[in-house]
């Protein structure tokens, strides 16, 4: 007991820093996993985080580990998946702000312009109009059914029930249960099996693939004019955005190792830093990355950056469309 006494007594006085995870600064019509930040939210954010918090990059946030010298109210912000808005709508801002970032992105996308696994499934399921009574599909070397009983069609009430359901809430209606179904069987599968559900998909929705505007990725020429801008920088999040502590020793060093070739390959320079997919890893994945030359890891764990963090295991706070005091408040409170 007197032991915990003195750590909780030790670590309150210890200083702490924050790393912020961004995903999309857009408004999106329906946003499961609460990863879109509207624009003037984002504003607001960025407003608050000038006027209040000690902003620097990641790059030095992890200097300052490393020399054992965080300093107090350190905030660094990242942004995983490399959405397109990141370029057209958080990097303007972002420089009006004179606010460093860095940016992890996902090679694969930059080649094959298409949207991720999720998205896709969400168009197909949550959006389509009319989908079969009856599905019965092979996921992952398992079989997978599912039964209609009300809403194969897309009615108003379900549709507003789709725009307003988040991760966690109780599931409203059956269009979110076969989503959510699918979702949690695909997210460990490999890319290309991934691609191969959402085509077995399709065929039985009769939908042919879609292109939303809200779920574009970058191409090679914006991550370049990202990295040209002094305040900005780019990191590696995998080439297929892989679900890396679910997979073989040989598909992870590829993930890690590859993407990390093709960006520095893009850039003409060398990239220290790494961002997990889904916050997924295992020790082979941090071997891996140290192997590979990476100076650092983030994940998704939200909680503070103390002086005992691990460098290939940093933990980082996803950020929520929070209006400025309650961004505040949460950044405050994580600090303390």
């Amino acid at each position: 007991m007197l032991c915990n006494l003195w750590n909780r007594i030790r670590n309150a006085g210890a200083k702490k820093a924050i790393i912020l995870m961004y995903h999309q600064v857009c408004e999106k019509r329906s946003d499961p996993w609460e990863l879109a930040v509207y624009p003037d939210r984002f504003e607001q954010q960025l407003d608050r985080l000038k006027r209040t918090f000690d902003v620097v990059s990641i790059d030095e946030l992890v200097h300052s580990l490393l020399q054992k010298r965080l300093r107090k109210n350190m905030v660094a912000i990242t942004f995983d998946d490399g959405f397109a808005d990141n370029y057209s709508n958080a990097a303007p801002l972002l420089e009006w702000y004179r606010l460093p970032a860095t940016f992890y992105i996902a090679t694969h996308a930059l080649k094959h312009p298409q949207m991720y696994w999720w998205d896709e499934l969400q168009a197909i399921i949550l959006n389509s109009q009319h989908l079969p009574f009856c599905l019965d599909i092979r996921i992952g070397g398992e079989d997978f059914s599912f039964h209609f009983r009300r809403h194969s069609h897309l009615s108003c009430k379900v549709i507003q029930e789709i725009s307003c359901w988040r991760y966690g809430m109780q599931v409203p209606n059956e269009r979110i249960a076969l989503y959510l179904g699918l979702w949690q069987r695909m997210q460990p599968l490999t890319h290309e099996d991934q691609r191969a559900v959402l085509d077995q998909l399709r065929a039985w929705a009769g939908t042919s693939r879609v292109c939303d505007t809200h779920s574009a990725v970058m191409d090679t020429y914006q991550v370049q004019k990202l990295n040209a801008n002094g305040l900005f920088s780019i990191g590696a999040h995998t080439v297929n955005h892989a679900m890396l502590g679910e997979q073989d020793e040989a598909v992870q060093a590829y993930e890690v190792q590859q993407s990390k070739r093709e960006i520095e390959k893009l850039l003409g320079k060398n990239i220290h830093g790494f961002a997990y997919p889904y916050g997924n890893y295992n020790a082979t994945t941090k071997s891996l990355l140290r192997e590979a030359g990476y100076q650092y890891a983030v994940s998704t764990e939200s909680r503070a950056v103390t002086s005992a963090a691990d460098l290939y295991a940093l933990p980082r706070v996803q950020v929520k469309n929070w209006q400025a005091a309650e961004f505040s408040f949460r950044i405050q409170q994580l600090m303390n």
